[in-house]
């Protein structure tokens, strides 16, 4: 075993086991843990047989175990950002709305302010 295998698969057991405890005590949303618990699980799987990887790869038609955690993260990045963008678009949506709605309340109450400052015209 490597010296980065020994100090890494500890790390990532340990991450894994706290993302398990979380799915299990959490009410909602668990999806997201979940994930975190499959990505560190199968992290440490990964490092502890990195053959598995390659045997992976082949089996799907890469050449390398590593062009398949390359091909991996990069589609995880691309689909992470289309998700923030998207949630981010809502987002400005929703504050603007939110903006609109305080504006005409506070200029209803402005102008109540002024018809009852001219005596009820």
């Amino acid at each position: 075993m490597t010296a980065f295998q020994i100090i890494t698969i500890p790390i990532l057991a340990a991450l894994a086991a706290l993302s398990l405890r979380a799915v299990i005590r959490a009410e909602r949303p668990r999806l997201m843990r979940f994930l975190r618990f499959v990505v560190f699980t199968a992290a440490a799987v990964a490092i502890w047989n990195p053959e598995l990887t390659n045997r992976t790869a082949r089996a799907l038609g890469i050449g390398r175990g590593a062009d398949l955690l390359i091909y991996v993260v990069a589609i995880t990045v691309i689909v992470g950002f289309f998700y923030f963008y998207q949630t981010t678009r809502r987002l400005q949506r929703e504050i603007t709305g939110l903006v609109r709605d305080i504006a005409l309340e506070r200029a209803a109450r402005s102008n109540a302010t002024d018809v009852e400052d001219r005596g009820g015209d």
